[in-house]
């Protein structure tokens, strides 16, 4: 076995001291992504027995991190003890001094870690005298001395020269001149003892001192451990204590800066704090604190612009939507994160432009419809639409527009309608050729142009939409609008060409024919990046089919975890905004929707209307009373539901459901089955759903005491 030192002993017993206390908490921050992958490559390493690829990646990993712990990811605890693998890779190597080295520096070991360590402890030896048996002899250390003896060997002239020297130099703050001169002493002799001389020999002590003052501070621990006992007469003495402390500062400020420079901020800032817990006069002699300040100042201006970003990102979701309303929201409140976004001002102002526009062309067809100028009062309700279509809807006309149609085909004929609706489509208004072309059907349902155009011109309105999602990058959605556009008509090519180019990039992205992808769709390639994050978009995949069923629930909790991995994602912020829409409207199932004032109609319209009623009076009492009821279902904390009828799962509920979520059922008994982890045992209601009531169930879990959860949180 390789030769060790009495020093490599010393720090043998410190290690089973430290090994032997038990872990209570987790003692530390995560290491940076960087740093696991260098720590992860090393016990890869260490497991295959590769002991250089094993001392490459964790010398790595410990220069960048230095400081042995624990730490939490997530629910779980993790270990990050890089020294302890050095010292085993290094005994493996026979390389004994290293080994004491990294031994010397590691941190209180978990249990796992302690196991793993004792059969190399074993392997070295300790003697009862301290000394390790079979190990090498001499070295360039010698082990602290258990006393102060007052007659011990001389030290050879050539050795006291250069250590005199040394301490002159250091008295001189030639830092670099004394480490050359107390190196120098002690190749003659490396033994730190008091002597006859009231200043003794300590080249250990002193070199450890100038290295600490040079920056190298692993040299400088190393020879500190080697010090001996040192007089309390000799010349900077009273440093000795101070020493440990000092290497703390030095290791956190070098941990601090370099953090600092790679912009990692919050890192920099707990080192920072860390080296001022040790040195507190020195760290304000240096300015750290006001380093701090300024370092936290910035770590929130940064997430004020990170917030700001997801915030515009939210808002172009809902404007592409066509939620102009919650966009402004969302573009004002990230101006009021942050106030020098590009993104969010040119939103607002584009918004804003939108609203004036809208209120100028509706008070000008208010002022054209009161003149009876019926097309003009047409054509700016029409601008209105385009320019707002969310308040076009709010103020209602789409009533008044159907009333000037009504007036125009009584006053001039239906064709006349019907020639508008062809123009309105021709010109590329989807939206008022559809309102137009309905009108004439009212009249003659048997109009064939203009039930052609109605699926035709509602197909346009769809790819419209689809595009300005895909736009926002929100393709999920995107592509449920192409495929609904194509369905409505298979004749719009390009509402065939989106819908086949979608559901081409998503196969090929299912199969990780990455390649084959990037050919479908080179632009979409390029923002999503599959390749890169397959994980993520398989999550969003879930999200967007959830959420088309229905399923609020798991949509959300998906939802959540893709913005997780990444607090920008547009897909995900467009679909939760969508989610919470959804979930609003369930804190207000069965409301009675808004009676809308009916479009004037000709009185010939009216005698229609009322004679078709009649007719089907007696069929809608028949089949009303089996039509289904929107019911709004919530568990709490939350529950996975299936809904059965009669002993088997219910006909219009076949699926198991997360909570919160709205479906349709027919009136009659239901049973409600609720699971969840928080539950020993599922969990039964029943439930009448009444027609015409508001149906809306909460099952509270038994066992669930909010208040006892609460208490438990906060301890």
């Amino acid at each position: 076995m390789p030769r060790a030192t009495q020093s490599f002993a010393a720090a043998v017993c410190l290690a089973l001291l430290a090994t032997g206390i038990a872990l209570a908490q987790v003692s530390g921050p995560a290491p940076v992504r960087s740093v696991l992958i260098d720590y992860r490559r090393g016990e890869a390493a260490i497991k295959a027995k590769n002991w250089d690829e094993a001392l490459k990646a964790f010398t790595a990993a410990a220069t960048a991190d230095p400081k042995d712990r624990t730490y939490r990811e997530g629910t779980f605890i993790n270990n990050y003890f890089p020294h302890h693998y050095l010292f085993i890779a290094y005994l493996e190597t026979g390389d004994a001094a290293k080994a004491g080295e990294n031994l010397r520096l590691l941190g209180v070991l978990p249990p796992d870690l302690v196991q793993q360590q004792r059969p190399y402890l074993a392997r070295i030896n300790p003697t009862p005298g301290g000394g390790v048996r079979g190990g090498p002899t001499g070295g360039t250390g010698a082990a602290p001395a258990t006393g102060t003896p007052t007659s011990q060997p001389a030290v050879a002239e050539r050795a006291l020269a250069q250590y005199r020297a040394g301490i002159a130099a250091m008295q001189a703050s030639r830092w670099s001149d004394a480490a050359n001169a107390f190196t120098a002493a002690m190749r003659f002799d490396d033994r730190p003892r008091a002597t006859d001389s009231p200043d003794g020999y300590f080249p250990q002590y002193y070199l450890a001192i100038a290295n600490l003052r040079l920056g190298k501070i692993d040299d400088a621990q190393v020879n500190f451990d080697r010090r001996g006992t040192v007089a309390k007469t000799v010349y900077l003495a009273d440093e000795e204590a101070r020493f440990p402390r000092e290497v703390d500062f030095a290791r956190s400020i070098a941990a601090g800066d370099d953090a600092f420079n790679r912009q990692q901020l919050q890192l920099a800032v707990d080192n920072w704090q860390r080296a001022c817990t040790a040195l507190q006069d020195e760290c304000n002699s240096r300015g750290y604190p006001q380093k701090i300040a300024d370092a936290r100042a910035q770590i929130n201006r940064n997430a004020a612009v990170a917030d700001g970003r997801t915030r515009v990102t939210s808002a172009q979701a809902r404007e592409a939507a066509g939620d102009f309303d919650g966009a402004k929201r969302d573009f004002q409140s990230a101006l009021g994160r942050d106030p020098n976004n590009p993104d969010a001002s040119a939103g607002l102002r584009a918004i804003q432009t939108k609203e004036e526009t809208y209120n100028a062309a509706k008070a000008r067809g208010d002022q054209a419809q009161k003149a009876n100028r019926l097309e003009d009062a047409m054509r700016e309700y029409e601008a209105a639409r385009t320019a707002h279509g969310q308040w076009f809807t709010r103020d209602r006309l789409e009533a008044a527009v159907s009333n000037i149609n009504n007036q125009l085909a009584a006053a001039r004929g239906i064709n006349t309608v019907a020639d508008s609706a062809q123009r309105s489509f021709d010109a590329g208004n989807f939206a008022a050729a559809r309102q137009a072309a309905e009108t004439v059907l009212a009249r003659d349902p048997r109009n064939a142009a203009m039930k052609a155009l109605i699926p035709r011109a509602e197909s346009r309105i769809l790819y419209e939409e689809g595009r300005k999602m895909a736009a926002a990058e929100d393709f999920y959605q995107a592509g449920a609008k192409f495929k609904e556009a194509a369905q409505k008509d298979p004749n719009n090519d390009l509402a065939q060409k989106a819908h086949t180019t979608d559901v081409s990039y998503r196969g090929f992205v299912d199969q990780k024919e990455y390649t084959l992808a990037k050919n479908a769709d080179p632009a979409r390639f390029a923002k999503e990046r599959p390749d890169q994050n397959f994980e993520t978009l398989d999550l969003l995949r879930q999200a967007n089919e959830s959420y088309a069923n229905a399923d609020y629930g798991s949509a959300g909790t998906r939802v959540e975890a893709v913005l997780k991995r990444d607090p920008e994602n547009k897909n995900a912020i467009g679909l939760r905004n969508r989610i919470d829409e959804r979930r609003r409207l369930l804190a207000n199932t069965i409301t009675q929707a808004p009676v809308e004032t009916p479009p004037l109609l000709p009185m010939w319209q009216w005698a229609a209307m009322a004679t078709v009623t009649l007719v089907g009076a007696g069929l809608l009492l028949f089949v009303r009373g089996r039509a289904p009821t929107p019911v709004a279902i919530d568990a709490l904390p939350w529950g996975r539901v299936t809904i059965q009828q009669n002993g088997r799962p219910a006909e219009a509920a076949p699926s198991e459901r997360i909570t919160p979520f709205l479906i349709n059922l027919p009136p009659g008994e239901y049973e409600l089955h609720v699971t969840s982890e928080s539950m020993s045992q599922p969990y039964t209601t029943k439930v009448t759903v009444v027609r015409g009531q508001q149906n809306k169930v909460v099952v509270t879990n038994p066992a669930y005491d909010a208040e006892e959860i609460v208490s438990s949180l906060i301890g």
